[in-house]
């Protein structure tokens, strides 16, 4: 097992940082001028750090997809995090100044689990690392383009919208697919094994569903469309321009 993360870990590390010196050495080494429609070479150095950056992005959207398939179809049993579990501690309560005190979650090592909960589970997972690639992508082609002194290429703008649909779908998609991945292994496992209820003590519950919905994904890709129709607007500046000379 040790083994196995430290392969991990070294894939996770070596592969981007090679990415990023051959990029940064195949578009900054070079000699610049700080002419109209050209880079310095501080500049260039910049444009290839992000874009060096931005692969680095896409490969470890990769990994974290082939890593999330491998751990949500490959493992049994799987531990599950943030499964809704509620409950009090006593012992905390009882110690001033805290009022009360309880838990909302808890992991569960649990095995056959339904391919419907792990494949849900595998998107919450995937679509996050799916937007990071899009991103990742789009923002390494502009920066080719920056470099190259044409930072408005036509197919950009849609580029960026993509990427703009990805953030809002994956960042809101990962909660619902996590949420309900969740609730069809509570399911699964019965009401008499996830409720623990004592009479003679505080009653314990391994909830159904725990859905709290964070709208941060929406005004970033609000923003990131805006950005798209910005350079749709500079795509069209450029023809006319061209058109003009």
């Amino acid at each position: 097992m040790a083994a196995t993360g430290l392969d991990f870990m070294t894939v996770w590390a070596i592969v981007p940082a090679v990415i990023a010196i051959l990029l940064i050495a195949l578009l900054a080494l070079r000699p610049r001028r700080a002419t109209a429609g050209r880079l310095s070479r501080g500049e260039s150095w910049i444009a290839s750090l992000i874009g060096a950056g931005a692969m680095m992005a896409v490969v470890l959207g990769v990994i974290t997809l082939i890593w999330g398939a491998a751990r949500s179809f490959g493992e049994d049993p799987s531990r599950l995090t943030d499964m809704p579990y509620s409950g009090s501690i006593q012992r905390f309560a009882d110690s001033p100044p805290i009022v009360d005190a309880g838990y909302e979650s808890a992991w569960l090592d649990v095995t056959d689990i339904p391919l419907g909960a792990r494949w849900l589970l595998f998107l919450e997972v995937a679509l996050p690392a799916l937007a990071m690639v899009a991103i990742g992508v789009a923002v390494a082609w502009l920066a080719i383009m920056v470099i190259r002194g044409r930072p408005f290429a036509r197919a950009l703008p849609t580029m960026i919208g993509a990427a703009a649909i990805a953030i809002v779908v994956a960042g809101m998609g990962a909660q619902v697919t996590g949420a309900f991945g969740r609730a069809l292994v509570v399911e699964d496992i019965g009401v008499q094994v996830s409720t623990g209820c004592d009479s003679e003590g505080p009653c314990e519950s391994l909830g159904l569903m725990a859905l709290n919905i964070d709208p941060a994904p929406i005004a970033w890709g609000l923003g990131l469309a805006l950005v798209a129709v910005a350079f749709r607007v500079g795509t069209r500046l450029q023809q006319d321009t061209r058109g003009l000379v």
